[in-house]
């Protein structure tokens, strides 16, 4: 029989057996998405871990609260709030919860971090201007939290710009394989949605949790949990099924060396982006970032060896071509000059074998005369021959 003082401990983030339970813990309609693979949720799993790290912070001065309840429990408790309850509206709420007293400089510190984690998304209050807007929830006191990421979003729209006159063609060539591997663009893996595809110097910030998008999908409208406005959730899972397309082997290359597991994960009940969102204009809230990857594609390739290389489309015909006559010219100098310095060695050493050779017919020519010279009845013959013999050796 279990002793009674077990069953008082307070639930921990390391009791749970698998990442998946602690995932669960927080948000219980991922289980919507059936049971994938267990590397789905490591990442997950992290945040969720770390979230509890920082709301264990927040509430060192809370006198009584982690002697008879763990984080984790204040934390799922704290979710279960999260309807249309106005931030102001949590202090008492949160005090009653509590059971113990608490400085009001903490609860919304609290709320904060219990908000970022169920939302993904970066929550800070109204006036903290600690970090750009574009990338945070400001969360005013008088105002739910569905209002304010409603808010947040509308205010963040940045639709595309410009014609396009092919652009369903034009959206199926962008994909982040082709930018990292042709372009130098680097990838930075992101908990905070707000962040994703924020550009920085041909840095890129991606979304991982593609599988919280999918389970979000799939839970019923009106439902607690669904705070973020569903076009936005819609929008963030097809530009990622654009980015990275499944079933791509360049991209499926790329996650693997990123160690990201959601390439598996296929288009989780959405259509192929590039059909069902044929143009930039039909992403609202992230079509200005993508056309500013996409102009990249524009630019001449990133300098190195691969970027010579002919693409697909053929854009880069004059660079290539360009490129590979002026390295076969170059190739054929090179050559010309190495033919050109043996040509000297050659004619040194050809030269030194004539003149030796005209010393050696010299001699020949010498000694024959002084034979003939000694066969003679000539004294002097005797004396040439043996002279020559003396010069010879």
């Amino acid at each position: 029989m279990q002793d009674p003082k077990e069953k008082s401990q307070p639930v921990s983030v390391y009791d749970y057996a698998t990442d998946y339970e602690l995932c669960r813990s927080v948000w219980p309609f991922i289980a919507a998405t059936g049971l994938p693979d267990q590397s789905q949720f490591v990442d997950l799993a992290s945040l969720v871990r770390s979230r509890m790290a920082q709301l264990d912070d927040a509430l060192h001065s809370w006198s009584g609260i982690t002697a008879t309840r763990s984080c984790h429990d204040i934390l799922v408790e704290t979710l279960s709030w999260f309807q249309d309850e106005k931030a102001d509206g949590f202090g008492e709420k949160l005090g009653r919860g509590m059971r113990c007293p608490q400085p009001a400089h903490e609860i919304p510190s609290v709320l904060m971090i219990t908000a970022s984690l169920l939302l993904t998304i970066d929550v800070v209050r109204e006036f903290d201007a600690s970090r750009p807007f574009s990338v945070v929830v400001r969360w005013p006191m008088g105002k739910s939290l569905r209002e304010a990421v409603a808010v947040s979003f509308d205010e963040y729209k940045a639709p595309a710009t410009g014609p396009f006159t092919s652009p369903s063609s034009t959206l199926k060539r962008l994909n982040m394989a082709t930018l990292v591997k042709s372009f130098g663009y680097s990838i930075r893996w992101t908990d905070n949605l707000k962040e994703h595809l924020t550009i920085k110097s041909k840095q890129v910030w991606i979304y991982k949790h593609k599988l919280l998008l999918a389970a979000l999908l799939q839970t019923p409208r009106n439902n607690r949990t669904d705070i973020i406005p569903r076009p936005v959730v819609e929008e963030a899972l097809d530009t990622l099924n654009l980015l990275f397309p499944p079933g791509h082997r360049k991209t499926g290359k790329l996650l693997k060396q990123h160690s990201q597991a959601f390439h598996s994960l296929g288009y989780c009940g959405r259509r192929p982006a590039a059909t069902h969102r044929p143009s930039l204009q039909d992403y609202p809230y992230w079509g200005a970032k993508l056309q500013a990857l996409l102009a990249a594609l524009d630019e001449p390739p990133a300098l190195g060896v691969r970027s010579m290389f002919l693409r697909k489309d053929k854009r880069n015909l004059v660079e290539s071509v360009n490129f590979w006559l002026a390295l076969l010219v170059a190739v054929l100098t090179v050559a010309s000059i190495v033919l050109g310095v043996l040509g000297v060695v050659y004619a040194k050493l050809s030269f030194d074998v004539g003149r030796e050779s005209l010393e050696l017919t010299r001699q020949q020519w010498l000694l024959s005369l002084a034979q003939a010279c000694a066969g003679g009845e000539e004294p002097q013959g005797a004396t040439q021959l043996a002279g020559f013999c003396s010069q010879a050796t």
